[in-house]
């Protein structure tokens, strides 16, 4: 695949990151509770709130728990910086050959996904009716962390056909977010 059809696979991953993201903003909430030590969770907009040993759940005007506003809102944060590096790597992409400059934004933009992913690959579901809006943005960002490496090892060996397979996967990624979002469209209208 050509560079331009690269940056063509990032432009749309970035409107279906985007998705996700206007619609988690719009889960009601005017901030998200948090939970310390004290066991004690609070959600914005009915400032209900509750106290166990363990940290028990409130829920406000939104509906939303406060571990799936928490969630949300790290999914939202993280999708900005999804956004920022997708673009960022759709900007210099079909700069080849890349100059030291782009070399090292491009290995940034690789880290960003593959960080990204770490983050959520271990992190159950805030609750049984995200678990599969959250195991397809999963599976999303495990595929541009495979992509991340896929990319590296094209460049690094001048190997197009590992750079198309990271192509191929980051279109796969956008699939599994693209999904994401509608199961949290889903979500949001239950």
């Amino acid at each position: 695949m050509s560079a331009r059809g690269v940056v063509v696979l990032v432009v749309v991953g970035i409107v279906a990151i985007a998705g996700i993201r206007a619609i988690g903003s719009c889960n009601g909430s005017s901030n998200s509770g948090s939970t310390g030590s004290s066991g004690t969770t609070s959600t914005g907009d009915s400032g209900t709130t509750s106290t166990g040993d363990s940290g028990t759940t409130s829920t406000g005007d939104s509906g939303w728990t406060s571990e799936e506003t928490s969630y949300l809102d790290g999914v939202g944060t993280d999708i900005d910086v999804m956004s920022e590096s997708l673009s960022d790597f759709g900007d210099r992409v079909g700069n080849w050959p890349y100059s030291e400059d782009d070399t090292y934004a491009l290995a940034a933009d690789c880290a960003t996904w593959q960080s990204t992913y770490d983050i959520y690959k271990d992190m159950p579901a805030p609750s049984d009716r995200f678990s599969t809006m959250h195991g397809l943005w999963v599976s999303g960002l495990g595929c541009y962390n495979d992509a991340a490496d896929l990319f590296a090892s094209g460049v690094d060996t001048a190997d197009s056909s590992l750079v198309e397979a990271a192509s191929a996967k980051m279109d796969e990624g956008m699939s599994y977010v693209s999904q994401a979002n509608d199961e949290l469209s889903r979500i949001q209208s239950e």
